[in-house]
C-alpha cells in the first residue's frame, strides 16, 4: 500500500506538468514548421531558413527524449519541470531572435509557461519560471535580427496584424484548453492521492 502511494503521490503538479508541456511541444514544432515553411513558400519572406528548421529540429530531438522520460517510474521533481521549461523558453527564444526578437507578434508565447507553471507549481517555481521568461524577454529587446518584411509598408502592417490575431487565437486555446485540463488532472490526482491514503488508514 505505501509503494502505491508514493506512486500515486509522485504523479503531483511537475509531472502533470511535464505531461502537458509534451503535448505542447509536438504542437509547437508542427505549428512552427508550418509557419517557417509557409513564411518561406508563400510569402517569399526573406527568413533565415536553415537556423530556424535547426531549432525546431532541436526541439524535436528533446521532445523524444522527455516523452521517453515520462514513461520512466521515477518521481519528476519541480526542478525537472522547470528545465523542461527553460530548455522550450530558450529555443522559442532562439526562433524569435532570428525573426525580429521582442517586435515578433509572437512574442507574447513567452507567458505560457508563466501561466502553466502557476497551475502546478509553488510560488517559487513560478517565480523562478518568471524570472527566466522576463530575461529571455529583456535580451530579445536589443539582440535579434530584423523582422522580415514584403517591402510594402501596408502589406507589412497587415502581415504583422494578422499575425497578432493568429497569436490571439493561439493563445486563447492554449489558455483555455491545457490549463484547464491541466488544472484538471492535478484535481483527479490529488483526489486518488487522498483516496489512497485514506484507505492506508482504514488498513
Amino acid at each position: 500500500m505505501s509503494d502505491h502511494l508514493h506512486s500515486t503521490s509522485s504523479r503531483s503538479g511537475p509531472f502533470v506538468l511535464a505531461r502537458t508541456l509534451a503535448w505542447l511541444r509536438l504542437c509547437a514544432i508542427a505549428g512552427q514548421s508550418v509557419a517557417i515553411l509557409s513564411c518561406v513558400t508563400l510569402l517569399k519572406l526573406d527568413v533565415p531558413l536553415l537556423p530556424l528548421m535547426i531549432g525546431v529540429c532541436v526541439l524535436a530531438v528533446f521532445a523524444a527524449a522527455a516523452s521517453f522520460r515520462l514513461g520512466m517510474p521515477w518521481k519528476i521533481s519541480e526542478g525537472e519541470a522547470i528545465v523542461h521549461i527553460a530548455f522550450d523558453t530558450l529555443v522559442l527564444g532562439y526562433l524569435l531572435y532570428f525573426t525580429g526578437g521582442a517586435a515578433n507578434p509572437f512574442v507574447s508565447l513567452l507567458l505560457v509557461p508563466i501561466a502553466l507553471s502557476a497551475a502546478a507549481l509553488s510560488i517559487v517555481g513560478v517565480a523562478l519560471v518568471s524570472i527566466l521568461t522576463g530575461v529571455a524577454y529583456v535580451l530579445l529587446v536589443p539582440y535579434h535580427l530584423p523582422l522580415p518584411t514584403l517591402g510594402n509598408k501596408s502589406l507589412d502592417f497587415d502581415l504583422y496584424v494578422a499575425g497578432l490575431g493568429v497569436n490571439f487565437v493561439i493563445m486563447a486555446i492554449l489558455l483555455g484548453v491545457f490549463i484547464s485540463n491541466l488544472a484538471k488532472a492535478i484535481r483527479t490526482q490529488q483526489g486518488e492521492v487522498q483516496r489512497v491514503r485514506e484507505r492506508a488508514l482504514r488498513d
